[in-house]
């Protein structure tokens, strides 16, 4: 297994801090693949922490399942993410995002509460897989924390809503890892 090495640190606006438990290595079932990961307990997933990325995505449960099997995603140990409030591709806004290893994934945008850290944030949007190329069989699916700003006309990045929120949860685009 791992050990927590640190955490990934975003300053609120009162002076507390939305910390996220982190690990730099490896993750099981993601063996050869090192990187930064962050544990989002309130919804016991894992995801790679990417200051080069600009969104923030989460395995939807639904259609892991429907493409891995049934329980899949009690085997998968990033975990996968259970809508709380209806959450369909078919009604909401998609897109693909593809990634530098040639890679790609079908997301769509939801929005749900959601508590970082010990912190409860509120409503925040955020983009769910629903499909992805390699599929998941060939190539692991993952969730992703990214942390850049995002071009013009893409899904709003998870720091500049915490930063736009009112009142406002985050106060800089600083963070800590």
């Amino acid at each position: 297994m791992f050990g927590i090495l640190g955490s990934v640190s975003l300053p609120v606006g009162d002076g507390h801090l939305l910390e996220l438990d982190a690990v730099h290595g490896n993750i099981p079932g993601y063996e050869g693949r090192p990187g930064l990961y962050c544990h989002i307990k309130d919804l016991g997933l894992w995801a790679v922490v990417d200051t080069g990325a600009p969104i923030f995505h989460l395995i939807w449960r639904e259609w892991f399942e429907s493409v891995m099997g049934p329980h899949s995603c009690g085997l998968l140990h990033a975990g996968c993410y259970v809508c709380k409030t209806p959450c369909d591709p078919r009604h909401a806004v998609t897109r693909v995002e593809t990634f530098l290893d040639g890679t790609s994934i079908n997301i769509f945008e939801h929005e749900d509460d959601l508590k970082i850290g010990s912190v409860d944030v509120g409503k925040m949007k955020f983009q769910l897989t629903f499909g992805q190329d390699p599929p998941p069989s060939v190539y692991p699916v993952f969730n992703l924390l990214g942390l850049r700003r995002q071009p013009e006309g893409g899904f709003p990045p998870l720091l500049y809503q915490l930063i736009d929120k009112k009142p406002k949860m985050v106060n800089s685009k600083t963070f800590a890892i």
